[in-house]
């Protein structure tokens, strides 16, 4: 019978037996049909082809002579009466917590047009402020051991978790994985430094993780610890104050390390 007629036969077929059984004896059977040559008058080998034609279809990549340097563009610019900021920190909502430091104020404001309007205002002595993740903004009051905070929303300057007692807090940063890096010195005059300047590493819940304060050489760090920045990759930089000149020096510390 013709392989056709069987394949016919078996997807017409109601016999149980029949249909599982089928198969392998068709298997078998077209095995057994199919010449094997086991004699090769050659053995094939590799001829390259032509790679020039790849830059032709895809393009490739060349070097320039002249130096990549973008020339940044003015979109928009505002005139206020900020004095001297100290800080300018932008939120989500596309407002921004500015601290004017010459007449004791912080305000958050928000453009429109070329307007710049004022949402709220405290006036206030501060020394350094910086976002939370829930856009709460924390402030260092000059000449306070504790870091205050400010609701989103709210017109009231409250006591947060972070207390430093009995150094005072001077500058105050959230990294990316929320932890709160608070700068501290001792509660004598900034220059020259008398006693303790040291960059404290706090929890969520005010609970100190770390002190960066000494080098590999047990020598000080800091004179004061202006302002804290860092990466992702737990890279922190410093603003430290040396002088009453204000002159100053950047200081980069792992995280990962104490």
């Amino acid at each position: 019978m013709a392989q056709q007629d069987q394949v016919n036969n078996l997807l017409h077929s109601h016999d149980v037996e029949k249909v599982f059984s089928m198969p392998g004896t068709f298997i078998q059977s077209t095995q057994q049909n199919i010449p094997l040559n086991k004699t090769f008058n050659h053995v094939p080998e590799f001829v390259q082809g032509d790679k020039s034609i790849i830059p032709k279809l895809v393009g490739s990549l060349r070097s320039v002579g002249r130096v990549y340097n973008p020339v940044p563009k003015v979109i928009q610019q505002y005139t206020t009466s900020v004095s001297r900021c100290f800080n300018l920190i932008a939120c989500s909502d596309g407002s921004f917590w500015i601290n004017d430091y010459n007449v004791q104020q912080v305000m958050r404001v928000n453009s429109s047009g070329k307007v710049m309007q004022v949402i709220s205002n405290f006036n206030i002595e501060v020394e350094d402020i910086s976002l939370m993740s829930n856009e709460e903004l924390m402030l260092c009051i000059k000449k306070s051991p504790v870091v205050k905070v400010i609701a989103v929303g709210s017109t009231e300057i409250k006591d947060s978790r972070y207390n430093v007692s009995p150094l005072w807090a001077i500058s105050v940063h959230v990294t990316h994985d929320n932890k709160v890096m608070i700068g501290v010195k001792d509660t004598a005059q900034a220059f020259p430094a008398s006693g303790p300047r040291q960059i404290k590493v706090m929890d969520q819940s005010g609970k100190q993780e770390q002190v960066f304060e000494y080098d590999n050489n047990s020598k000080p760090l800091f004179t004061v610890p202006a302002r804290i920045d860092s990466n992702k990759a737990n890279i922190v930089c410093v603003l430290d104050w040396i002088s009453e000149d204000a002159d100053g020096r950047i200081i980069v510390l792992n995280k990962e390390e104490s």
